[in-house]
């Protein structure tokens, strides 16, 4: 839905498909150059694989933005945007879809 919301409003969107391993996605990061990366939790327990993850991207992309959100974020876990500079929370796709128009 996100990639979709991104394409409705005129932007490209990649869609890397769940539970892409952090070294696929990060070529694919290096193919692509995004403006921005967006990522997407379900799963609550999945958070400390989550945080690994902003840390691998942020160690080769520390300048792009990372926008991230999901059902998970219901249950807690949104303090990990505190620890990485240029990464967000977006809570709906309304929010989403604002940012996008910025």
């Amino acid at each position: 839905m996100v990639a979709d919301t991104f394409e409705l409003n005129g932007w490209d969107g990649y869609f890397v498909g769940a539970n892409t391993p952090t070294p696929e996605l990060l070529t694919k990061i290096h193919e692509t150059s995004p403006d921005v990366i967006g990522l997407s939790l379900s799963i609550y327990f999945n958070l400390p694989s989550l945080e690994k993850m902003i840390t691998d991207i942020r160690a080769e992309f520390p300048e792009t933005p990372i926008w991230v959100g999901g059902q998970a974020f219901r249950w807690g876990g949104k303090d990990i945007f505190e620890k990485h500079e240029n990464t967000i929370f977006i809570d709906s796709l309304y929010k989403l879809e604002q940012r996008i128009k910025e």
